[in-house]
């Protein structure tokens, strides 16, 4: 109603209408109607709306996702552009100096002259103002999520400051069954890098966000100080918030664990894998070489083939695409020598041939052998909750597997199942026990509020589908940890983030560097 903005007072024997924000006084004749006195109250009251932008509109067309299109009302905000340019500058990482920058002021003046260009410390501010902001939003989320979180973390140090980070990250899976996956913290741990203050951040981390209650797994690499790390924080969690009092807290890294395995393959091989690459780097070196080694090919094959590729030492999935390059010009590269022996590159021998198809796979599988069976037994629970996999599809891939221990182990798998929904059962039972004492004491829990259904048996049948629920929930979403790097083909690249920085991954085999 206009009239609750407005008081009626009769000045010179005319209406008149005051306004209870500003005291502004307008006709109130009852023949001229309302429409002046909203007008006031929407568009010109400056108490009541301090920032009315009374200027004339500019139109802009607004393009969505759809295709469709249409014409609206274009007004200036500079809060809108100050959020959108922190919004630039952490998406793409631009320094915070971008704004000093004489071509970006002159750019952004050229779009709209009314921006205010703000300093580096301003936008400083505004960004550490968003994540806090996020961060609060992010705690919230994951309080209110009703499933368990599986939580990973990596150490990383920047080479240029030689300074160590805990990259922190989680996953859980929402109500609507989505995979979420967020970063919780990029930590600067000082030295040394120990297994207790290793602990003590990631345990910090946790209790940041109030989910130190939630965690189902904690995913590492094979760095002995991780296990190390793991043994100390097992016992500052409580032991009955965890899955099977802990057995799946610690998870490994399938994406360290398939370096590994490649790794220990290439050392099979790694006096062949260098006569290789040396040839691969002769034939590469020089547009001429590359032409006249082309040129070799077609006259010795009849046709034009893949060119060769030359790797990069420290990524093995590029020396996998060097190998698979240069193994269907075995023969060429023999010709070639036979026929040029002037030409000083190093022939690969038949023994590095066959080394490359045969030897290096024992030792890729004996490595794999070694932790697959730490985490086949949740990766095939995951297949059995799967509606579209169910038992037979373990049963299936097992009995290719292990032969004639397939029976075995589908026994192990089936007990760690039912020891699984034994406790989830366990702790349904607590529950509703729980609920029925706060019946008798006058304590009636919402959910039985209005509700006209008192079959126990129901009760249970509801308590049955959510054990099933949440089992398959938290085995989903622990399986998809453990597989979740994408980085698995490429284990060079660096934790981003570090403003630059040529990154170097800490963890490894080798602990000379790690004080335990």
């Amino acid at each position: 109603m206009v009239w609750e903005h407005f008081q009626k007072i009769t000045i010179n024997g005319m209406p008149k209408a005051k306004c209870l924000h500003c005291d502004h006084i307008l006709s109130a004749i009852t023949k001229n109607g309302t429409s002046h006195l909203k007008d006031h109250i929407n568009l010109r009251c400056t108490r009541k709306n301090s920032k009315v932008d009374i200027r004339q509109k500019l139109l802009s067309v607004n393009r969505k996702s759809d295709g469709s299109a249409r014409v609206e009302n274009d007004n200036f905000s500079q809060e809108v552009s100050r959020r959108e340019l922190a919004n630039m500058v952490i998406m793409h990482e631009y320094p915070l100096s971008i704004v000093d920058h004489i071509g970006f002021r002159r750019f952004v003046t050229s779009l709209n002259a009314h921006f205010k260009i703000i300093s580096r410390n301003t936008l400083r501010a505004d960004i550490m103002k968003m994540f806090m902001s996020e961060k609060a939003s992010l705690k919230k989320a994951l309080e209110s999520n009703g499933s368990r979180i599986a939580i990973t973390t990596d150490m990383w140090t920047a080479s240029n400051q030689r300074k160590g980070y805990m990259a922190v990250t989680c996953h859980y899976i929402d109500d609507f069954w989505v995979l979420r996956n967020k970063t919780l913290r990029f930590s600067y741990v000082p030295c040394p890098h120990t297994k207790d203050t290793l602990a003590q951040v990631l345990l910090d981390t946790l209790n940041m966000y109030n989910i130190a209650e939630k965690v189902s797994s904690i995913v590492v690499d094979n760095c002995t100080t991780n296990d190390a790390m793991l043994d100390v924080l097992s016992p500052r969690f409580n032991e009955q918030s965890l899955m099977l009092k802990g057995k799946f807290l610690h998870l490994r890294c399938s994406a360290h664990i398939l370096n590994l395995i490649v790794q220990d393959g290439l050392d099979v091989i790694g006096d062949g894998i260098k006569r290789i690459r040396d040839c691969v780097s002769f034939w590469a070196a020089t547009p001429k070489r590359v032409e006249m080694f082309e040129d070799k090919v077609k006259s010795f094959k009849g046709e034009e083939g893949r060119k060769l590729v030359l790797d990069c030492k420290t990524r093995w999935n590029s020396t996998f695409l060097m190998l698979t390059s240069a193994l269907p010009y075995k023969d060429v590269f023999s010709n070639i020598k036979r026929q040029n022996p002037r030409l000083k590159f190093i022939l690969p021998t038949e023994m590095d041939w066959n080394l490359l198809k045969r030897d290096m796979t024992k030792n890729m599988n004996d490595k794999f052998e070694k932790y697959w069976s730490n985490i086949n037994g949740i990766l095939a629970i995951a297949a059995i909750l799967d509606p579209r996999n169910k038992l037979e599809c373990v049963e299936f891939y097992f009995n290719d597997i292990y032969y004639d221990k397939a029976g075995d182990e589908i026994d192990r798998v089936k007990n760690l199942l039912y020891d699984l929904l034994y406790e989830y059962q366990e702790k349904e039972a607590r529950s509703m026990a729980t609920s029925n004492l706060n019946n008798v004491n006058g304590k009636r829990p919402i959910s039985s509020i209005n509700s006209n259904d008192d079959d126990g048996g129901d009760k249970w049948s509801k308590a049955k589908k959510k054990n099933k629920e949440s089992l398959a929930l938290e085995n989903a979403q622990a399986c998809a940890t453990i597989l979740e790097d994408e980085d698995s083909l490429d284990m060079s690249s660096g934790g981003g983030g570090l403003s630059g920085s040529e990154v170097v991954d800490l963890d490894s085999d080798d602990d000379d560097f790690m004080d335990i």
